[in-house]
């Protein structure tokens, strides 16, 4: 499947409005934020069809990092948080990372991404 991205963000899904707008803002053609949400068979292969369109993969879900891995493009978590005590990865993401050998931290978010 052909590179179109050069960047994807999968957001958690109570996130995903708040990417939505950062990207329209900075009008960022290079990054495709691709919506966790799915209902349907179709709609879950056009979710993939989308990770696997984009050469790198951001995600603040657990999810979209397990499914970019499971498909080998490459991912790195995200977490998003004003507290800098809690910026380090979800306990889940840790628990996912360390079952399959990963030690990377999470990457943090601009403040302005969280006002």
């Amino acid at each position: 499947m052909p590179k179109t991205h050069m960047i994807g963000i999968i957001p958690h899904v109570l996130q995903e409005g708040m990417f939505r707008a950062a990207i329209e803002k900075l009008g960022a053609d290079h990054i495709k934020v691709i919506s966790p949400r799915s209902a349907t068979f179709d709609e879950i292969e056009s979710v993939i069809r989308d990770i696997m369109s984009c050469e790198e993969i951001v995600s603040t879900s657990l999810h979209g990092l397990i499914v970019s891995h499971a498909y080998g493009i490459p991912c790195q978590s995200l977490r998003v948080t004003s507290d800098l005590k809690n910026a380090g990865d979800s306990f889940k993401m840790r628990d996912y990372k360390l079952s399959s050998g990963l030690d990377d931290p999470a990457l943090g978010v601009p403040p302005r991404f969280t006002t």
